[in-house]
């Protein structure tokens, strides 16, 4: 990563409560992972911290802990359920399970018949199943039943057409599309899983719709996100 981005990551771990120019690197290192959560709102995280994100771009920095007590950094992939109102976070071999951001009991457990270290997971409000992403293969799961995972994982294409293996981050917007990311780009799916013409995009600028700086300009307070 060059200076420009560490620079920039620096200065809005130095000032969490104000904004700072958004480059496209940095919009990358948040989109490892990305939670549609409860109450409407979505979450990028990186490293120990998270920002919420709205219309208008990034909101205040905060620990994960900070939000979602005993929940650790450095997390490998999360989603919430609408259905159950659960959120789930993985790392390694374990899973979190909070209940408006309060730990359910019990938690965090040990993996089982789903292999450790994911990419990435989403719900997909059409069938109402969570899908998690690890290399090229996904699992689906049921939260209400038991499910029989003796046939996964599953190739990712073979249900996702068009996206690639090892997505960093998934999550099912506002717009009744599915989103996959990966390195400086995006996928956009219709609502047959397809990705649909003109993708991949980049990130940073069809996304958040934000510009890269000159390599002269450093981070100030009060510089907007967008543009």
């Amino acid at each position: 990563m060059g200076g420009e981005e560490s620079e920039a990551m620096k200065a809005c771990l130095r000032h969490p409560q104000v904004s700072v120019y958004l480059t496209p690197a940095f919009f990358y290192l948040l989109t490892h992972l990305l939670l549609s959560g409860p109450h409407g709102k979505t979450y990028a995280f990186k490293g120990d911290y998270v920002w919420t994100v709205t219309d208008s771009g990034l909101g205040p920095l905060f620990p994960v802990s900070a939000l979602w007590e005993g929940l650790p950094g450095n997390l490998d992939a999360a989603v919430y359920s609408p259905r159950t109102q659960r959120t789930h976070f993985f790392k390694g071999n374990k899973v979190w399970r909070y209940i408006n951001f309060k730990m359910s009991p019990g938690f965090p457990k040990m993996l089982n018949r789903i292999e450790p270290n994911l990419d990435a997971a989403l719900y997909w409000p059409l069938n109402k199943k969570v899908f998690l992403f690890k290399g090229s293969g996904y699992w689906q799961w049921d939260e209400l039943a038991r499910t029989d995972f003796s046939s996964y994982p599953k190739p990712i294409k073979g249900l996702f057409t068009g996206v690639p293996d090892r997505p960093s981050a998934a999550v099912s917007w506002r717009d009744d599309r599915v989103y996959f990311f990966k390195g400086k780009h995006y996928w956009r799916l219709n609502q047959q899983l397809r990705v649909e013409k003109g993708y991949p995009r980049d990130t940073a600028q069809n996304w958040m719709h934000c510009h890269p700086q000159s390599p002269d300009t450093t981070p100030q307070v009060g510089t907007p996100l967008l543009q």
